[in-house]
């Protein structure tokens, strides 16, 4: 199984293939009001109720960040430590940060994924 994970500042984001077949692509629900520690927590708790339902996985990659990025980078890296802690954590692997060009295409084998 991997995990494919976008850190989004709006719609952070999980896809999950076994078998290179995509099995669940979830938009996280952390609302757009909730900042800090809050939001870290709330992005936690709503990417651990996914990956509840995979066992095991064997690799990861999140989206890396933007580098034309002119807004929130910070918020963006806590976001991304969280999810990156949470997949060691659960799985023991270590995510393979990508270029947002690549992520879709490495979680799903279609770059034009949604």
């Amino acid at each position: 199984m991997s995990v494919g994970v976008d850190p989004g500042l709006r719609a952070p984001a999980l896809s999950v293939a076994v078998d290179g077949e995509p099995r669940r692509a979830v938009t996280l629900s952390i609302g757009s009001t909730i900042r800090g520690a809050a939001r870290l927590s709330k992005i936690r708790a709503e990417a651990l109720a996914v990956l509840q339902e995979f066992p095991e996985a064997h690799s990861a990659a999140i989206e890396g960040p933007s580098l034309a990025s002119t807004h929130r980078e910070y918020d963006m890296g806590e976001a991304s430590g969280v999810l990156r802690q949470l997949i060691h954590e659960r799985y023991g692997v270590e995510a393979l940060v990508v270029p947002p060009s690549s992520l879709k295409k490495y979680a799903t084998g279609n770059g034009a994924a949604e």
